[in-house]
């Protein structure tokens, strides 16, 4: 039976007498954690290796970057944290999209769509803000609606994702949608 992947890189960790702090599976992928031997993570009574050598002067950069990070532990685990992809760890949400503007015709929207295989477009105003979109499935409704439909008919309403957005709550919308 496979192993998940969670249970497999702690198991690894595991293996080879590794912690993290935090733990792995906590914060968002934006988080920075140390990994350390087992046994020097910060506890209570301030006996770990970590609280140890954070009093020292004589560490590498980073020996003290890991300890500061594992020093500030206890404020971390004060609030709850949970594993987060953000809509901002795509390459895509970085840039700007191609798209078509308020007033192209639809033959232009449907060559880019053609050229750069694309299921849909972006429909921007004047001032690069999102008026909706169009897809091959708009285009056609239009179209069967009125054969001579321009780019306004085949622009259907968009949600858009802030930047901050948990991705994995998208996922439902995305399958609707594309």
């Amino acid at each position: 039976m496979a192993r998940s992947w969670r249970s497999g890189r702690q198991g690894d960790l595991d293996a080879r007498g590794l912690v993290t702090v935090p733990p792995f599976m906590e914060g968002s992928l934006e988080s920075q954690i140390a990994v350390l031997a087992g046994g020097a993570e910060p506890d209570e009574a301030g006996t770990s290796a970590v609280t140890r050598l954070t009093v020292t002067t004589s560490l590498s950069a980073v020996v003290q970057s890991a300890a500061d990070a594992a020093g500030h532990l206890a404020d971390e685990d004060a609030r709850a944290r949970t594993v987060a992809y953000r809509v901002s760890n795509l390459d895509s949400a970085n840039r700007m999209p191609e798209s078509v503007r308020v007033g192209d015709s639809l033959g232009t929207a449907m060559t880019l769509m053609v050229l750069r295989d694309y299921s849909q477009l972006p429909v921007l105003d004047t001032d690069g803000r999102l008026r909706g979109v169009i897809s091959w499935e708009s285009i056609g409704l239009a179209r069967m609606a009125d054969p001579q439909a321009d780019l306004a008919a085949a622009t259907v309403r968009a949600q858009e994702a802030d930047r901050s957005d948990d991705l994995l709550d998208w996922i439902v919308t995305i399958q609707k949608s594309g």
